[in-house]
C-alpha cells in the first residue's frame, strides 16, 4: 500500500520564496582582489597581470582567508582551524611553512601583495604602495 503525503502549502509558494531568497543574496563572487592580484575562487589560481599560479588546497584556503580578512590580522590558530579544521593534528609550524610557499608564489607572479607577519599576532595582507 502506498502512502500519500499531503504538503501543507502550495509548492509554487515555496519555489517563489526560494527564488526571493536567492535574489537577496546578491551576485555570486568568483574572485577576490587585493592590489594587483586576483584570487580566482573557481580555479584556485592567483593571477597578476598575465601571470598565474595554481594553489594547492591548503594554500588556497589560507589565501582565501587572508583575502577575505583584508588588512585585518589572522592568527595562526584561526588559520589552522580554517585550513586544517578544529580536530586536526596540524601545528602552528604548518601555517608558517604554507605562508612561506604563498610568499614565493606571490613573488613569482609579480604581485604587489605581501603577507606580513605580526609577531605573536599572526598574518595579514599588505599592498605595496598603499598608504
Amino acid at each position: 500500500m502506498r502512502k500519500c503525503w499531503r504538503i501543507p502549502f502550495d509548492i509554487r509558494e515555496l519555489l517563489a520564496c526560494i527564488h526571493a531568497l536567492l535574489r537577496r543574496q546578491g551576485p555570486q563572487v568568483d574572485e577576490l582582489v587585493q592590489g594587483n592580484t586576483t584570487l580566482d575562487l573557481s580555479s584556485a589560481m592567483l593571477l597578476c597581470g598575465g601571470e598565474r599560479v595554481r594553489l594547492s588546497a591548503k594554500e588556497f584556503e589560507i589565501m582565501r582567508f587572508l583575502f577575505q580578512a583584508g588588512g585585518r590580522n589572522c592568527s595562526k590558530e584561526a588559520i589552522l582551524a580554517k585550513a586544517w579544521g578544529y580536530d586536526s593534528d596540524a601545528v602552528e609550524n604548518h601555517v608558517e611553512v604554507y605562508i612561506g610557499f604563498l610568499r614565493k608564489k606571490l613573488a613569482s607572479i609579480g604581485s604587489n601583495v605581501r603577507i606580513e607577519t605580526i609577531r605573536r599576532m599572526g598574518y595579514h595582507l599588505e599592498v605595496d604602495g598603499d598608504d
